[in-house]
């Protein structure tokens, strides 16, 4: 979030808390973000009347597409633009959720679209979740040309921003703006790598990154300690919201969990972190 973090253990908390409360008959959710499976998957259960779609899977990229050069931003999301662009173009009151997610998976090329949750609420009509007015259904398909992935969102378009310039003194500074945002990520890269070079001895690193670097899921047993880990990155060395290309090293602290114990994890990121100037918000 823009100022602050939310772990997928309180979304998953609040859901469970609404459904307790009766607060809703069904609901369908549909999360556009990179690595969005991570917040549902294994952590979310399947008897809450909740439906839930993600923009990707839980260790891959979103992607945004559609640059606007007036704007200077881009202006979609290849896995928003399918289901809305769908939601245009069938007839709301025969398409059901699940063929809406099964049609736009399969358009999603950049990502793995996902469901988690109540699968079975999924043969509910579409009109009933967004609504349906009466209007000439127009058959379309948006084209792009220009996705990317959307932790590389700031970065590409810094350099959409310098292709545009004219004026030489804007070139560069925005030049110093892109440097400053590349040298940001090299310092959080740091961060991450001083943390997993601290926690074994030298003569293991070899198998132990190999192992740090796939692809584990949040489990029961390991999400207090990864967001024990995770509050105290923010808390000491840098705030996530702000630097959102951290994420995609968030997967390297699970591993960690499932490895070292979480006293331990504590102890090398006070070390690394504390005593030092925070990184910036250098997205």
């Amino acid at each position: 979030m823009p100022e602050e973090e939310i772990t997928a253990m309180e979304v998953i908390a609040a859901l469970k808390s609404m459904a307790d409360k009766s607060r809703f008959a069904k609901m369908f959710f549909y999360v556009e973000a990179c690595e969005s499976g991570s917040i549902f998957d294994n952590l979310l259960p399947d008897n809450l009347n909740i439906f839930v779609m993600t923009a990707a899977d839980p260790h891959e990229s979103s992607y945004a597409c559609f640059y606007d050069e007036t704007l200077q931003t881009y202006l979609g999301d290849v896995f928003s633009v399918k289901w809305m662009q769908d939601s245009e173009t069938e007839d709301l009151r025969q398409e059901s959720v699940n063929h809406q997610f099964q049609k736009v998976r399969t358009e999603t090329n950049t990502s793995h679209v996902e469901e988690y949750g109540d699968i079975d609420i999924g043969n509910t009509k579409m009109n009933e979740v967004i609504g349906y007015k009466e209007t000439p259904l127009d058959r379309y398909t948006l084209k792009y040309d220009d996705a990317v992935p959307a932790h590389h969102v700031p970065v590409a378009i810094l350099g959409q921003r310098i292709k545009q310039a004219k004026d030489k003194t804007e070139k560069t500074k925005l030049r110093r703006i892109l440097h400053t945002v590349m040298e940001g990520r090299r310092m959080i890269e740091q961060t991450f790598s001083k943390l997993l070079r601290s926690v074994l001895p030298f003569t293991e690193n070899q198998q132990f990154f190999t192992e740090i670097n796939k692809r584990p899921a949040l489990t029961e047993q390991n999400v207090n300690c990864f967001d024990k880990i995770v509050n105290k990155i923010i808390k000491e060395c840098f705030s996530i919201s702000q630097n959102p290309f951290a994420a995609s090293h968030l997967h390297k602290i699970i591993n960690l969990c499932n490895m070292v114990p979480e006293s331990k994890l504590v102890e090398k990121v006070l070390h690394i972190c504390s005593g030092k100037s925070r990184i910036q918000g250098v997205v």
